[in-house]
């Protein structure tokens, strides 16, 4: 344990599929990694091969709301850019005008990013972290990261 990591105390919601619940890591998730040492006080939503877009129960936008506590203060959300969306099929949809702040397509990818967005914003007015994966090359997901 670090006692002097700037991440000491402060409350981090993960979202995410297999990467963020520890998929290809010798031993623990990076978030469990960070709480061992770094003393992150971490909420953990993962769950392996789900998607950010799509309405069902596994999706990032749906567990965010039934998973996520509204009554837990954060200092910071990190959310996983899903690997999944392109394999099942998942319209990348399009980025909206900046002066939109709800009522987002949440059955494409970008939709339910700009969902998330809004929604941290809206109940924690914390900074948002996505993260990407490295992985072999597939041009869905290189284009979701760009």
């Amino acid at each position: 344990m670090n006692p002097k990591s700037p991440l000491m105390g402060r409350r981090i919601a993960f979202l995410g599929s297999s990467i963020t619940a520890g998929a290809g890591a010798p031993e623990d998730s990076f978030v469990d990694y960070l709480v061992a040492t770094d003393g992150v006080i971490a909420i953990k939503e993962a769950v392996s091969g789900t998607t950010l877009a799509g309405n069902a129960p596994d999706s990032y936008v749906h567990r965010l709301y039934h998973r996520i506590p509204l009554t837990q203060p954060l200092d910071a959300f990190v959310c996983q850019l899903s690997t999944n969306d392109g394999r099942h099929d998942k319209a990348m949809g399009q980025v909206t005008g900046a002066q939109q702040r709800h009522g987002f397509d949440e059955t494409t990818t970008l939709g339910a990013i700009e969902t998330i967005v809004a929604y941290v914003q809206q109940h924690w007015a914390v900074p948002i972290v996505f993260f990407t994966c490295v992985r072999k090359h597939d041009a869905n997901y290189g284009k979701l990261v760009q």
